[in-house]
């Protein structure tokens, strides 16, 4: 038998093998789907009220806090943006000459 013919058979059979892994992990696969059960709606709750035990809520004085935080920066910008408006929309009239 040739060196050739040699490497040919040993190919063949790393191939057969890879097809046949495949197959068994696509079984598997296939298996796992079907032992799935769904979660009831009570289950579901009752893991939704043990995560939300786990959160770190705020306290009141610092919502209150960052809630005052929020609403002066958004004051802040609002007067910002109106400014650099109104400066933009003067410029604009001086440069064209329109006057309303």
């Amino acid at each position: 038998m040739s060196a050739r013919s040699k490497v040919v058979k040993l190919n063949n059979k790393n191939i057969g093998k890879k097809n046949i892994n495949k197959k068994k992990k696509k079984k598997q696969f296939q298996q796992g789907q079907k032992t799935k059960t769904r979660t009831s709606p009570q289950q579901y709750l009752k893991e939704v009220r043990l995560e939300l035990s786990k959160v770190a809520w705020p306290s009141r004085q610092e919502v209150i806090t960052f809630s005052i935080i929020v609403i002066v920066m958004t004051v802040i910008f609002g007067l910002y943006t109106g400014a650099l408006d109104f400066l933009f929309q003067q410029l604009l009239r001086l440069s064209t000459g329109l006057r309303s």
